[in-house]
């Protein structure tokens, strides 16, 4: 699963790479439209923080630039864990709210009206264990961060 994969464009590039099937969650409607009609792709317009999925439906889950922007980031490892298979993998790639590269995209962010919150690595990885998911932090790059997790317990 892609969370807050918009129009589906990583989810194609992993599903043509890896011949699995990609499914996009995403709260934009329209970008879920252009996501379902790639191949290899299905998409469902969705809350990440109420996820139409059963328990343990997904073998992973990737969240790119896009959990700062999800108003429930509280709950949304909880869900990305429990339609998690154990021993799953959870990849989250962020932006470090400590660079000032990043502080000036929320600013611009803010001005168009979102309202980004950047979470700080330690932050990310302890909402990520306390769902169950252990993994840790690494540098990508000025600017942001990936968390890989992995699933475990029941």
């Amino acid at each position: 699963m892609d969370l807050g994969g918009g129009d589906g464009r990583l989810a194609a590039l992993l599903a043509s790479a890896t011949g699995c099937h990609a499914t996009v969650v995403d709260q934009d409607s329209d970008a879920v439209g252009i996501a379902g009609s790639l191949e290899g792709v299905s998409a469902v317009c969705a809350d990440a923080g109420a996820l139409p999925f059963a328990d343990g439906s997904f073998d992973a889950v990737i969240l790119f630039d896009a959990l700062h922007h999800m108003p429930d980031r509280a709950n949304v490892p909880r869900e990305v864990a429990r339609v998690l298979r154990p021993g799953g993998t959870v990849v989250v790639g962020e932006l470090d709210p400590g660079s000032v590269r990043v502080q000036l995209i929320g600013l611009s962010e803010k001005l168009v009206g979102e309202q980004p919150a950047f979470l700080e690595r330690d932050e990310c990885a302890s909402l990520f264990a306390a769902a169950d998911v252990e993994g840790r932090c690494q540098d990508a790059g000025p600017g942001s961060y990936v968390f890989r997790g992995v699933k475990v317990g029941r």
